[in-house]
C-alpha cells in the first residue's frame, strides 16, 4: 500500500472541503423601499437578512408629538438634497416636536439589532454604515443623531445638538467644530480590533474619529429629541443600511471538511502502522 499517496490524496480532498468563506465577511443591506415597510417600519423588518425588527419608542409628553414613518425626505429643510436620500421615493423618517410643557422633551428613539447569526459585531474589519439627514432643529435643547449599541448603552454617538451657543455636531460628547448642516451625511463605523473602532462622516460634513467599545456591538440607534417645531423640514431621516459581518462559528461545510480531514489523517496513520508491521 502506498501510504504516501493516500496521505497526499486524503489531505487534498479534505482541504477542498474547507472553503475560505467560513472566515469571510457577509454583506447585508436594507432600505426604505423594502416592501416590509409599506405601512411603516416600527416593528417590521425582522425577516430582512442581517437585521432584526425595528423598535420605536416615543415620548410625547404634554403638548408634544413624536413618531416614525416611511416617506420622502424631499420635504426636509433642503428638499433637493433630502430627496437624494430616498430609495424609490422613500426614506425612514421620524419626528419629535411641540412644546413639551414639562421637564421632559418629546423624543423618538429607533433601535435595531443586528441579526447575522452572530452575537453582534466584534471582529476587526466588521462594519456598519447608513445615510442620515438631521432635519432642522430649533429646540433648546434638542438633538438628532446616530450611535451603535451594545450591552453597556451607546457607542460612537454622532449627534447634532441645538442648545444656543453650544449648538453643533458632537462625536462621543465632544464638539467637532461643525455647525448645523442640512445635507446628507454618510456615517460609517469599522471595527479595528476587538476593542476599538474608527468612525467617518462623509458627504455634507467630513469628520473622522476613533473610540473604544465593549464587545459585542449588538445594533444601532437613531434618535431625535425636541426639534421644537413641526413640519417636514424638522423631520429626521435615515436610509441605505449596510452591514458587514463575520460568521460567529465556522460554516457547516467547514466543520464537515475539518472532520473529514482528521478522519482521513487517522486512516493514514493506521495504514502506516500496518505497513510497518508487515
Amino acid at each position: 500500500m502506498n501510504t504516501k499517496l493516500i496521505s497526499a490524496a486524503a489531505l487534498t480532498a479534505a482541504a477542498a472541503l474547507l472553503p475560505l468563506s467560513g472566515h469571510a465577511f457577509s454583506n447585508f443591506t436594507d432600505n426604505a423601499a423594502n416592501s416590509a415597510y409599506a405601512s411603516g417600519y416600527a416593528g417590521n423588518g425582522a425577516g430582512t437578512p442581517g437585521f432584526g425588527a425595528f423598535s420605536v419608542v416615543t415620548n410625547t409628553v404634554t403638548n408634544g408629538f413624536a413618531g416614525s414613518f416611511t416617506g420622502s425626505a424631499a420635504g426636509s429643510e433642503n428638499g433637493a438634497v433630502g430627496g437624494a436620500l430616498n430609495t424609490s421615493g422613500n426614506s425612514f423618517g421620524m419626528y419629535a416636536n411641540g412644546t413639551s410643557g414639562s421637564a421632559a422633551d418629546p423624543s423618538s428613539t429607533v433601535t435595531r439589532a443586528f441579526n447575522t447569526g452572530t452575537s453582534g459585531l466584534k471582529s476587526n474589519g466588521e462594519a456598519f454604515s447608513l445615510d442620515f439627514l438631521t432635519g432642522y432643529n430649533d429646540g433648546a435643547p434638542g438633538s438628532a443623531g446616530v450611535a451603535l449599541t451594545n450591552g453597556s448603552g451607546s457607542v460612537g454617538s454622532f449627534v447634532y445638538q441645538s442648545n444656543g451657543a453650544s449648538s453643533g455636531f458632537y462625536f462621543n460628547g465632544m464638539a467637532i467644530g461643525q455647525g448645523y448642516n442640512n445635507g446628507i451625511l454618510h456615517l460609517a463605523y469599522t471595527l479595528t480590533s476587538a476593542t476599538t473602532y474608527s468612525f467617518a462622516s462623509t458627504g455634507a460634513i467630513t469628520y473622522t474619529g476613533t473610540g473604544t467599545y465593549a464587545s459585542p456591538i449588538t445594533g444601532f440607534q437613531v434618535q431625535q429629541v425636541n426639534s421644537a417645531n413641526g413640519g417636514g423640514d424638522h423631520d429626521a431621516f435615515f436610509n441605505n443600511l449596510s452591514l458587514t459581518s463575520a460568521p460567529a462559528v465556522p460554516e457547516a461545510s467547514s466543520s464537515i471538511g475539518l472532520g473529514l480531514m482528521l478522519a482521513l489523517g487517522g486512516l493514514v496513520l493506521v495504514a502506516k502502522k500496518r505497513s510497518a508491521k508487515a
